[in-house]
């Protein structure tokens, strides 16, 4: 249902006095403004300052070659909140338009309060939020009226528990908090409550440090995994943009800190079917699918693939659908025969002695048929493909090891068909050259139904690989790629 209302745009306004840097020297900047959009995903920080004119070519010159550029200083200035002292601040600077009198750009990092503590914390307080994401979802109660007249209160739409996310670093707990905002509406002040997916938790005394920035560095290295998982699961981009330590002394009074970082969060749009129903997860769920990935020999691979995933979803063109589902697959596919040693037909020595018979009877045979010597030249240039498996064979082998279905995913002549995988993939590749090589779009509606039956088989490989629970699968997670016959 739609409900029309008011439309609210929150931005925070921060005015920084600093240097950029680079290793010739600094540039001094009076005023540095960046403006901060709130809960606007992707995640935006933007940044623009102004120069006397013949300062252009000094201050253009440390965003040469598209590079970024560090900033240091303090915070002189902040439209929210009050500030005691200046804090100082570092900041990371990309360039995106410069013109006679000013440089305008993007914010990739922005850390206040960085530096070192100078009192040794007793407990670290973290607070991590994340793009949007379809596993966090926000509870809410409705008053049911049955026919006799009773009113019973009930809770829908919410995983029980917070989902329980372990690191090194400190344990966390992901859930779906309410941040609230103050707005304007005909005159009046009124709160309103925003969802923001957040990571809450205290630091482990281990990793107590007085170096809040190496903290929040080592956190945002460790969470990388929750994000390919959540990625995977939401079927869209979800990244971690906001980062708080609170660090507190022995004496609360005197000895505390905020260290706060923002980052340019990417984010993709909603997909109307996720591939996991949250409400089938339990609060462990997430810690043992982001264990599983961790420890995984196929981690690299998985990581690349549920890069193209998530691309399919999100082209907006046929060629880069079907590349990104078929580019998927193979990633896989390739990737995991490459570590497990299965990718070539026969070990290099070996297939360097066929590979010089092989050569020597095509020259033998171009001498008597009188090829021209391009042609035989093009013929020893096929000869390496004969030492890489085929792709339907390696393809074949990894689903059945890994009791992967997909006969609903063709309609083929019979279940029983030992054959009909190596096929139909065939069939697809070779329709996906005909599209990205050729431009032939004359077979294009089945190229559109193989491209999807191959993005669901590198899913369903991928939740294989990482444990997923089949009882955690949306239901319609694969729909618009079954064709067969449990269709």
């Amino acid at each position: 249902m739609k409900v029309d209302g008011p439309t609210f745009q929150f931005t925070e306004t921060l005015v920084f006095r600093g240097v950029l840097q680079n290793k010739y020297g600094e540039y001094p900047i009076h005023d540095l403004v960046v403006t901060r959009y709130r809960h606007r995903h992707p995640t935006e920080i933007s940044f623009a300052f102004q120069f006397q004119r013949d300062e252009r070519n000094n201050a253009m010159s440390y965003f040469a070659s598209g590079r970024v550029v560090a900033f240091a200083g303090t915070l002189e200035y902040r439209d929210r909140g009050m500030l005691i002292a200046p804090p100082q601040a570092r900041l990371l600077l990309r360039l995106i338009h410069g013109s006679a009198r000013s440089i305008e750009g993007i914010v990739e990092q922005l850390d206040i309060s960085p530096e070192p503590l100078l009192f040794a914390p007793s407990e670290q307080a973290v607070s991590v939020w994340l793009t949007p994401t379809s596993v966090a979802l926000r509870s809410y109660e409705v008053m049911l009226r049955y026919r006799t007249g009773e009113l019973v209160e009930r809770d829908f739409d919410s995983p029980s528990e917070p989902f329980l996310v372990p690191t090194s670093t400190c344990s966390l707990s992901l859930s779906l908090g309410m941040h609230r905002e103050s707005v304007t509406i005909e005159g009046e002040n009124a709160h309103l409550e925003i969802p923001v997916v957040t990571l809450d938790g205290t630091a482990a005394e281990q990793h107590l440090s007085q170096d809040v920035s190496a903290l929040i560095d080592s956190l945002s290295v460790e969470l990388k995994p929750l994000e390919c998982v959540l990625s995977l699961f939401s079927r869209r981009h979800v990244r971690a943009y906001n980062f708080a330590v609170y660090s507190y002394g022995m004496d609360t009074q005197t000895m505390f800190r905020e260290t706060t970082r923002y980052i340019q969060g990417y984010s993709t749009p909603a997909h109307e079917n996720p591939l996991v129903s949250a409400h089938a997860l339990d609060p462990s769920s997430l810690a043992v699918v982001i264990g599983t990935l961790v420890h995984s020999p196929y981690r690299l691979p998985i990581e690349k693939a549920i890069n193209f995933l998530l691309a399919y979803w999100q082209s907006r063109f046929i060629e880069d659908r079907v590349a990104a589902a078929f580019t998927a697959f193979e990633t896989l596919v390739n990737g995991i025969a490459a570590i497990d040693g299965t990718a070539h037909t026969l070990p290099n020595e070996t297939f360097r002695a066929l590979s010089e018979n092989v050569k020597d009877a095509i020259k033998v045979f171009a001498t008597k048929e009188a090829l021209p010597a391009q042609t035989r030249a093009r013929l020893y240039e096929k000869v390496g493909e004969l030492q890489r498996v085929a792709l339907g064979a390696s393809a074949e082998t990894l689903l059945e090891r890994h009791s992967v279905e997909w006969r609903d995913l063709w309609r083929l002549q019979s279940a029983s068909d030992n054959q009909a995988l190596r096929r139909e993939v065939g069939r697809a590749y070779g329709l996906r050259s005909a599209l990205l090589h050729a431009g032939q779009m004359d077979a294009l509606d089945d190229l559109l139904a193989d491209a999807a039956s191959i993005h669901a088989l590198a899913e369903r490989l991928v939740c294989r690989l990482l444990d997923v629970k089949d009882e955690w699968l949306d239901h319609l997670a694969h729909h618009h790629a079954m064709r067969g016959f449990s269709r």
